[in-house]
């Protein structure tokens, strides 16, 4: 894995600060729902070195909601590329993707998002 120098202070961080059996490696790439990170529970968090997300072209915004380990919205991501559909006369969204290093949180709360990708730890504690 390469990893950048922002990626290199946070896995540093992790080793220095949690036993290795209190976090495991997690790389996920797959659908959206169903996957763990959409449920919450107070023993978890997730350290994302690398997240993203895939939607196909819709009539509703891209969002994903980041939440902290109460369980508090943190905030909200989105890249939404809009247009005027002369057909059906309303806005239509395009396909989009989300990209973001380097976060935490402790679930995630989607809208359009079909596909996503995470490559970090998941801490137990």
């Amino acid at each position: 894995m390469n990893l950048d120098q922002a990626q290199i202070i946070l896995k540093n961080y992790l080793d220095a600060t949690f036993t290795p059996s209190a976090f495991d490696p997690l790389i996920f790439e797959g659908v959206t729902a169903g996957s763990e990170f959409l449920t919450y529970a107070a023993t978890k968090l997730y350290m994302a070195l690398e997240f993203s997300g895939y939607t196909a072209g819709t009539t509703a915004q891209m969002y994903v909601q980041f939440n902290n380990n109460a369980d508090v919205m943190k905030f909200i991501a989105g890249n939404n590329v809009a247009y005027w559909n002369n057909g059906t006369a309303v806005v239509a969204y395009g396909p989009n993707v989300l990209q973001l290093k380097n976060i935490w949180f402790s679930r995630i709360i989607v809208s359009n998002v079909a596909q996503i990708k995470f490559i970090g730890y998941k801490l137990t504690y």
